[in-house]
């Protein structure tokens, strides 16, 4: 039955964009700090999310590196039932990541599957009629070594909670252009873009609103503007921004390439 489906595979958008539910975009769930520095773990925080969902995580902090992992295992994952294990290599994933194949980028990548593996979301959307509560990697086995096998290849398995389809529908996830977001150095531009990709014609906000969405640990607001300037005009050369900026009373304008008319 059609119902079914949907509570069991998430949808088979192409090979050149990754899939995002939009409650997690819009959220400070994968928020902007810098992967290296140290992070907190929560034991049920509420996490920044626009009005209408409620998002809480108890694990470890979650970061736009856990984020670029997560969107490129669901991609993997979009053609399967979500009952069944999505396969890959270690080697293959650091390729799409981008990320150092060597022992080290390994290591970096089993702490940030086990880490996606270790934390509980709880998701709350569409005024609590639909939501999520699990973890965003189910279970994750992995071998560490050369990666040879029958094959010629080890393989290492990642299960993903079918429930999580229930984040996915037609209005509720966004499709991210991929080439671009592995292109884009900092965390913030990430986030951004990721944000901007769920309106086609982005609202104006405040930049204290983004400083607080974004779940930015940078303290002064006027630090963050010169961040948030900085990232802005990234977007721009990215090509995936025409042109932003800040008007008198410290709103966010941004317009997108393709957008269908320009906001004031």
């Amino acid at each position: 039955m059609p119902a079914a489906s949907t509570l069991t595979q998430i949808p088979l958008w192409p090979p050149n964009v990754r899939g995002m539910p939009n409650s997690l975009a819009r959220s400070a769930l994968f928020n902007v700090n810098k992967a290296s520095a140290p992070r907190e773990h929560y034991r049920g925080k509420e996490i920044a999310s626009v009005d209408g969902t409620t998002i809480t995580l108890k694990g470890e902090e979650l970061r736009q590196d856990d984020a670029d992992v997560f969107l490129e295992i669901l991609h993997l994952a979009r053609d399967t039932q979500l009952s069944e294990r999505v396969e890959f290599t270690g080697y293959a994933m650091l390729k799409l990541l981008g990320w150092d194949t060597s022992s080290k980028g390994y290591a970096r990548l089993v702490t940030t599957i086990e880490r996606l593996q270790q934390s509980t979301v709880n998701v709350k959307f569409d005024g609590n009629k639909k939501g999520f509560q699990g973890q965003l990697v189910r279970k994750f086995l992995w071998r560490d070594g050369a990666e040879t096998g029958t094959d010629g290849k080890t393989r290492w398995t990642a299960y993903i909670e079918p429930e999580i389809a229930s984040l996915f529908s037609h209005d509720d996830y966004t499709r991210l252009a991929r080439e671009q977001r592995q292109r884009l150095k900092s965390e913030l531009s990430k986030w951004l873009h990721s944000y901007y990709h769920t309106h086609a014609v982005p609202f104006p906000h405040k930049v204290a609103f983004i400083h607080q969405q974004c779940g930015s640990q940078t303290k002064a607001l006027s630090h963050f503007r010169v961040n948030l300037k900085k990232a802005l005009e990234e977007l721009v050369r990215l090509g995936f921004l025409v042109a932003w900026r800040i008007d008198e009373t410290d709103l966010v304008h941004v317009v997108r390439v393709g957008a269908r008319r320009v906001a004031n």
